[in-house]
C-alpha cells in the first residue's frame, strides 16, 4: 500500500530553510518537548518510518507545510493540541 504521506516534500522543505537534520531534531524537539533523533528525521524523509501524529503536526509547524500538500491531497484530520 503507498503511504499518502509526501516524504520528498518533508526534505524539499528542510533543504529550503536551510536547515541540516541536527538543526532541524532541535527545533522539533523544542516543540514536542522531547528529544528526536536525526535518524527519526531522515528514516520519515526516506520514507522508512512514517512519524506518529505529533511528530508530524510538529514537522508542519517548524518547517511550515500545508498539510494538504504532505498528505498528497488525501483529506486527514490531525487532531489539535491540547
Amino acid at each position: 500500500m503507498k503511504s499518502v504521506l509526501n516524504y520528498k516534500l518533508l526534505k524539499e522543505s528542510r533543504a529550503n530553510k536551510h536547515l541540516s537534520l541536527r538543526a532541524l531534531s532541535f527545533m522539533v524537539a523544542e516543540h514536542l518537548g522531547k528529544k528526536i533523533s536525526r535518524q527519526a528525521l531522515h528514516s520519515y524523509e526516506s520514507g522508512k518510518n512514517t512519524p506518529s501524529v505529533e511528530v508530524l503536526r510538529a514537522l508542519l509547524k517548524v518547517l511550515e507545510i500545508d498539510p494538504k500538500k504532505l498528505l498528497n491531497g488525501t483529506p486527514v484530520t490531525i487532531p489539535c493540541e491540547r
